[in-house]
């Protein structure tokens, strides 16, 4: 029994952890010049000039609110 609730729990929060992968993905992807990546654990986030654009693009600078 114990063992099931488990199971159905991990699968659960995989699903939830997939969601939220595609929705920062989804959201960054409108970004001009960004490219994102859903990779494994997480999302990466790759394009020129990244840290300079982050501090001007008020879309970059508020990825940790989405989370």
């Amino acid at each position: 029994m114990k063992g099931r609730l488990e199971a159905r729990a991990s699968a659960i929060g995989r699903a939830a952890v997939g969601r939220w992968r595609a929705r920062i993905a989804a959201r960054l992807g409108i970004v001009p010049g960004v490219t994102v990546t859903e990779s494994g654990e997480g999302v990466v986030i790759t394009g020129r000039r990244l840290r300079r654009r982050w501090l001007a693009d008020a879309r970059l600078r508020w990825i940790g609110g989405w989370l």
